[in-house]
């Protein structure tokens, strides 16, 4: 909702942003795309499959333009503020953030701006075909960067997965890692079975009525599809490990695959 109880709405098929009176019921404007009620006297300020289209109080309006440019090329993304002047129906960029290399991430992402005139853009995709640290970045009004995090998936430094099975095992640290180039639906939606057995029972919950602790999980809460693949990641507690048992359920309890590896032991 804008600031007067507009609603911002992006369409990203039409590349287009429309803002909905606070009555829900007419349109006061279309800003980009096909009918679109402002021009843009500089071409390289439209928008393009964009996400996350936010009115700010000052009247702009901030989204994420995942797309390439119109004159083609492999494009860039960017969390882009265009202003709006109503006397000439002329749409202008105020204020852009580009990522230094370019990123090209043409689905997802969003640009949020804080009260503090910072703002936080998240790259949520790469096309490079492997699997890359996807940057999220805080950066103040002159496009400096003042906090950074990347979420790192399964990438070439990673080495030889610890495990190989229906879903290949990797292990980082404490971070577990399960990955599957070519998946989909059918191979996420079933539990994933995951039990850490420590070397002290004393590290479990007392009273337990097992000798490991149960970390199963659903795709849904820790998962993604990344460029054709599925990848899940699970942190695994701080204590020495005296093994761990993982796999899927189908069927309710019974594993559809389980492994069970010597080298998945030890300490963080």
């Amino acid at each position: 909702f804008g600031p007067r109880g507009n609603l911002i709405l992006s369409l990203r098929q039409r590349q287009q942003v429309i803002s909905i009176a606070p009555n829900l019921k007419t349109i006061e404007w279309q800003l980009g795309g096909p009918g679109s009620d402002y021009s843009f006297p500089n071409p390289d300020d439209r928008f393009y499959v964009q996400h996350h289209a936010t009115e700010l109080s000052n009247g702009n309006i901030l989204l994420f333009d995942n797309s390439p440019r119109s004159e083609g090329g492999n494009g860039y993304s960017r969390a882009l503020e265009i202003r709006l002047d109503e006397e000439s129906r002329s749409a202008v960029k105020a204020w852009e953030y580009r990522h230094e290399p370019d990123i090209l991430s043409q689905i997802v992402s969003s640009a949020t701006r804080f009260d503090n005139g910072n703002t936080l853009i998240t790259f949520g995709t790469r096309t490079n075909p492997e699997l890359e640290p996807l940057p999220v970045v805080e950066v103040d009004g002159q496009g400096r960067e003042l906090f950074r995090a990347e979420t790192l998936l399964v990438s070439g430094d990673m080495g030889e997965p610890v495990v190989r099975s229906t879903f290949n095992i990797y292990r980082t640290g404490r971070m577990l890692t399960y990955f599957k180039r070519s998946c989909g639906a059918d191979d996420t939606r079933t539990k994933f079975l995951l039990h850490v057995v420590p070397v002290d029972e004393g590290n479990l919950v007392p009273d337990t009525q097992t000798r490991f602790q149960n970390l199963d999980f659903h795709f849904a809460w820790s998962g993604d599809f990344v460029n054709g693949g599925c990848v899940a990641e699970r942190l695994l507690p701080d204590y020495p490990i005296s093994h761990i048992r993982t796999g899927q359920f189908v069927d309710g309890e019974v594993p559809l695959w389980q492994v069970e590896h010597s080298l998945l032991r030890g300490s963080p």
